[in-house]
């Protein structure tokens, strides 16, 4: 009946209620968690089974779907996202109890290193036993500790010279301020 314009206006309210659907707050965007896609996803679901069941194809962004083919994708994906909460939580979980543990432990394997340190000394296959190893003592080459040796002294000539070259503070001389006369006449 309409020809080409009609399919022209139907597009358009096709495009409207499209842009007018996002509108209402189904926009990606919203959806941040978990639970939220899921809810979104379990009420899509409900509304394709009650609302659009009777429609024979339904076109999405270009590509036809049946009324089955979209609850398809949408009852396989709640489950991979339920599964997927599980497994978060647990990790979640898992990642408490460890920072629980994880400052007792330190402390304990800061203590357990003293304590065989001392007694057994510096022992590598005795400090070994417990995966722990001597501290390094640094090697100092001579000619580190003679360059080490030279800087200090020209630092140490270095300041004596400032001093030198300062001398002694100068002590400022206040010049006195000549006494005001406590001349009070009687009117």
């Amino acid at each position: 009946m309409w020809g080409h314009e009609g399919d022209a206006i139907m597009r358009r309210r096709e495009a409207f209620h499209c842009v007018s659907m996002f509108k209402v707050g189904v926009s990606m965007s919203n959806l941040k968690s978990f639970t939220q896609i899921l809810s979104h996803v379990t009420n899509a679901i409900a509304g394709v089974q009650k609302d659009l069941s009777t429609m024979t194809q339904i076109t999405l962004d270009g590509v036809a779907y049946s009324p089955a083919a979209i609850l398809a994708i949408l009852q396989a994906y709640a489950p991979l996202v339920t599964a997927l909460m599980a497994a978060h939580n647990q990790l979640h979980a898992a990642v408490l109890a460890e920072r629980a543990q994880r400052k007792q432990v330190l402390k304990i394997l800061q203590l357990l290193a003293a304590f065989v340190t001392n007694l057994y000394g510096s022992d590598p296959n005795k400090l070994g036993d417990f995966g722990f190893s001597p501290k390094k003592v640094g090697v100092e080459s001579a000619a580190t500790r003679a360059s080490s040796v030279a800087k200090g002294k020209a630092t140490r000539a270095a300041k004596k010279a400032a001093l030198a070259a300062v001398g002694s503070p100068a002590v400022p001389q206040v010049a006195a301020a000549p006494a005001a006369s406590s001349t009070t006449t009687k009117s």
